[in-house]
């Protein structure tokens, strides 16, 4: 993963903590996957629902 560059400096409340990054992270991975699933199927269905974590 690329670091991305600080453009201004933040406040500290303003900033996500680890848990939340890795949350997102997990959701983007998940996602990408699915995608490259149903580009591999080529079929026009959508993807079966899946359970959100809590």
């Amino acid at each position: 993963m690329k670091q991305q560059l600080t453009l201004i400096d933040t406040p500290r409340s303003w900033r996500i903590d680890t848990r939340t990054k890795v949350t997102g992270l997990d959701g983007l991975a998940r996602a990408r996957a699915a995608l490259a699933d149903a580009r591999r199927a080529g079929d026009d269905d959508p993807p079966a629902p899946f359970r959100r974590a809590a």
